[in-house]
């Protein structure tokens, strides 16, 4: 299984990558998890089917191309959306093994974890380029509602920040679920962006960069706290005092 490059910090490593571009594995090393085996095995079966036009197929058509009993088809997906779908959600399962292979991978920042997933999801798809190309769009990115694999990357980031506890307090307050949402739909939009324009790796990388940048900013960030904490001590000390409905009608009655 393929190993993480040793980083000096937890932002750089000796040759100067940062730890996600240090930490990006290879789909090589992917193993099934997350959906059940059979699910997983259709998945890699419908990537094989590369270059179709999607949008005119059902689950006969895909039966028949892929040499696969309609019926055990039938019995995990309902439609070829469905199976497409799963196909995207199997990427993110096998990213999830795949961080196994970083021994402190836990170390990393949220942004960190966040850039090399996105990383490691673009070699996925590169694996997967004549599939990827031809049903992202139409079935992942343009679609009117939300697909189980934008849920699946909204759950993965929610993992980062929940398992990580240095995180100021009340930021985590703050991460609710639309903003995983967000994040989420972010990451699709990138991911769109650069398919539509190959050439463009380099600026939608550097954007990358500087989006989770920000967001570790924001996350590690404790001025938030520390004001928090002040405005409690003033209070506490008598140095203000809070204006409350009730302090005001009895400064009112005094009159």
């Amino acid at each position: 299984m393929a190993q993480k490059t040793e980083h000096t910090s937890s932002h750089e490593n000796g040759n100067g990558q940062s730890a996600a571009e240090a930490g990006r594995l290879q789909p090589a090393v992917a193993v099934r998890v997350g959906m059940d085996e059979s699910s997983a095995r259709l998945a890699e079966k419908l990537f094989r089917v590369g270059q179709r036009d999607y949008t005119r197929l059902d689950l006969t058509d895909l039966s028949q191309i892929t040499r696969t009993p309609l019926n055990e088809i039938r019995s995990h997906f309902q439609s070829t959306d469905e199976w497409i779908d799963a196909c995207y959600c199997h990427m993110v399962d096998q990213y999830r093994i795949m961080t196994d292979a970083i021994p402190d991978f836990e170390d990393y920042t949220v942004g960190e974890k966040l850039l090399n997933f996105f990383l490691t999801s673009m070699d996925m798809m590169r694996d997967q380029e004549p599939f990827v190309r031809s049903t992202y769009h139409p079935f992942i990115l343009d679609r009117f509602t939300s697909t189980r694999f934008e849920h699946s990357v909204a759950r993965l980031f929610r993992q980062f920040t929940e398992s990580d506890n240095r995180i100021a307090f009340s930021h985590q307050l703050l991460l609710v679920s639309p903003v995983y949402t967000w994040w989420s739909r972010e990451y699709l939009h990138m991911t769109g962006y650069w398919l539509t324009h190959p050439d463009s790796e380099p600026e939608v990388m550097a954007l990358a960069e500087k989006t989770v940048s920000l967001l570790n900013e924001m996350l590690y960030n404790g001025v938030i706290d520390n004001t928090l904490d002040l405005g409690k001590y003033l209070v506490q000390n008598g140095f203000v005092s809070i204006w409350t409905p009730v302090s005001v009608f009895q400064k009112f009655l005094r009159f």
